[in-house]
């Protein structure tokens, strides 16, 4: 697993936890064990992982004495092995599993939950066998063919990744989406076809009604104000009204910090908790910054007519509002998270940009991550405008036919250049992560971005917090 184990993102995703069937305490015939069982089955469903351990092994005796069948004994283990686990005592919780799959070897999830407590061991070379074994049993398990789609796909294996993918999708498995987008791109790579429910076959056609769709969605009303045509550089953000707040203000303010004219245009998706003279006194303020020229659109949305949520529509949605804006005032774009802050001036920026589609991605990421939704530049031209038409029409597409899914955004601008660019090299450039996207917050990189990881963003907070001192804090300008 020389690629896999690289993912933390990934691995601390579906390696956190084992699987526990609750039910299978119904197998043992003496009903004081079965009791024990139970009782440590309600502490586990509790997350009362102490009490769970402490009460399994104070009635060991119990157990022991109780003249159980070989495949009884080993319930008892497995329910001690997810106990142990749970309180972080991994070497012993293999040591009880391992005990469990002695006394009967039948039970696929045995070898399941084995994998995950070799990984958590280190013992990498023995994952990825124990979840062959799991999913290749008398009677499989089919979670172990989902863990080992999205294994194959980091290593790039790509036929054994949509083999595993499509048994793990036929047996209606889908761990976080994961199977579907490991089909997808591991297709693709395999044999040049997609599996996948998505419609691609937008990506295939050169004469896209792309107006047809946007009819179908909420209409982009804006501002009187918005420039007119020009060939300026403009960043675009896109959010609802409380991102807006909490984030999107701060990446302009940072952007103004830079002390460069830079044009900004804020989409906002609102719904009906939208407060309009609040955000009339906000802009207002934007307005008066010196190095901004800030114009915006308004949509108003409820995401359930989509069945969508706010971040999944707002994070895909984005991208055909980008191309309306583009396609009508005729300015490049670069199109940024909305957590983002600038260390450096814009235009600067882009200075190290050298083609007219440039998108943050990672040779080391998986396929569907390859592109990054991060930060994508577009040099106004109709190279620009035809990649991000066929990336949004994708998306209403696929919207409108139920089938909005995370990720969704990037699937689209993957596909996009593999099907329209990936000929034409002088078209497309990656963008840095540790420069584009920095995490680690670096003094060298030009922008930096939010992570879920607290501890990582004191760097990132402090910025925040000095710009809130130098212009205006949210909460005191709308007390």
């Amino acid at each position: 697993m020389k690629y896999f184990i690289n993912a933390a993102e990934y691995y601390t995703s579906i390696f956190d936890s084992l699987w526990v069937d609750k039910d299978l305490y119904l197998a043992v015939s003496s009903p004081e064990v079965q009791e024990i069982l139970y009782r440590v089955n309600e502490f586990v469903e509790e997350e009362n992982y102490n009490a769970a351990q402490e009460y399994i092994q104070a009635n060991l005796t119990i157990v022991t004495s109780a003249n159980l069948t070989s495949l009884e004994e080993s319930i008892y283990y497995y329910y001690y092995s997810v106990c142990l686990f749970f309180k972080e005592r991994v070497d012993e919780a293999y040591e009880a599993i391992e005990k469990a799959v002695t006394l009967h070897s039948e039970i696929a999830y045995y070898y399941h939950n084995m994998a995950i407590i070799c990984f958590k061991q280190g013992k990498y070379s023995d994952v990825i066998s124990l979840l062959e074994q799991s999913r290749s049993s008398a009677i499989p398990f089919y979670l172990s063919s989902a863990y080992l789609a999205v294994i194959y796909s980091f290593e790039r294996l790509w036929l054994k990744s949509v083999v595993c993918a499509e048994e793990a999708k036929q047996h209606h498995i889908d761990s976080k989406n994961l199977v579907e987008l490991c089909l997808m791109t591991s297709s693709f790579k395999c044999s040049n076809q997609i599996k996948s429910d998505l419609d691609f076959s937008s990506f295939c056609q050169d004469d896209l009604n792309i107006e047809s769709l946007y009819t179908q969605f909420p209409e982009a009303h804006f501002h009187s104000h918005t420039r007119k045509e020009g060939h300026d550089l403009c960043v675009f953000f896109a959010c609802d009204y409380s991102y807006f707040l909490s984030h999107c203000v701060y990446s302009i303010l940072s952007i103004n910090a830079q002390r460069v004219k830079t044009n900004v245009h804020v989409h906002l998706f609102n719904d009906d908790g939208f407060e309009r003279n609040e955000f009339d006194k906000l802009i207002k303020r934007v307005e008066e910054l010196k190095y901004i020229t800030c114009t915006y659109s308004f949509e108003t949305i409820h995401y359930l007519d989509y069945y969508m949520d706010c971040p999944l529509y707002t994070s895909t949605m984005r991208f055909c509002r980008a191309y309306q804006y583009m396609q009508a005032y005729r300015q490049s774009l670069i199109i940024v998270d909305c957590d983002s802050l600038f260390r450096v001036p814009v235009n600067e920026i882009t200075s190290h940009i050298h083609r007219p589609i440039a998108v943050l991605g990672d040779e080391y990421a998986p396929e569907w991550e390859r592109l990054a939704a991060g930060v994508v530049y577009l040099k106004h031209g109709e190279v620009a405008l035809n990649y991000l038409r066929h990336v949004s029409y994708f998306i209403m597409n696929n919207i409108l036919l139920g089938k909005g899914l995370w990720f969704l955004d990037q699937i689209a601008l993957k596909f996009a250049y593999e099907i329209t660019l990936q000929d034409k090299p002088g078209h497309y450039e990656r963008l840095e992560a540790k420069m584009f996207c920095d995490l680690a917050y670096t003094e060298q990189s030009y922008i930096w971005m939010v992570t879920a990881k607290k501890d990582e963003q004191t760097k990132y907070n402090h910025f925040k917090n000095d710009l809130k001192e130098k212009y205006f804090s949210i909460d005191e300008l709308l007390r």
